[in-house]
């Protein structure tokens, strides 16, 4: 997906507006500082597609992947719904049916946010037919 203009206007740093405090949350309507944000529209990304390099919503993936034949076939992971970080399920196509799993991170195994979260690493596997 290109993104061209409408991304260096979003990059762009607007010197008038306030800073976030890290102490702001999801429940109070405030966003933390470690959230990742859907890069279209700012709701909490919820998965990560490499071939795009953008963090998505449901929503706005939905939009996106179901687009043309050509983006449907991206294999987007993810995200933990309590850490953010990448987790070891994939999805393709424009629907969440179709979750493909791959291996962890070893540096996670035997932790204890492993039991808390599920902290993965990105890996993609590939399905032969």
């Amino acid at each position: 997906m290109c993104r061209g203009r409408e991304e260096e206007d979003r990059n762009q740093i607007d010197l008038n507006q306030q800073p976030l405090d890290d102490d702001d949350d999801e429940v109070s309507g405030h966003r933390n500082m470690n959230t990742i944000i859907c890069e279209l529209c700012s709701s909490k990304a919820s998965l990560y597609c490499e071939a795009d390099d953008a963090f998505l919503c449901r929503k706005c993936d939905k939009n996106v992947h179901g687009a043309n034949f050509l983006a449907f076939r991206h294999v987007r992971c993810l995200l933990c719904s309590s850490c953010q970080n990448l987790t070891v399920l994939y999805i393709s196509g424009s629907s969440f049916k179709m979750v493909l799993g791959a291996g962890r991170r070893s540096s996670h195994r035997d932790s204890k946010a492993d039991e808390e979260c599920s902290k993965f690493a990105k890996k993609t596997t590939t399905l032969s037919v």
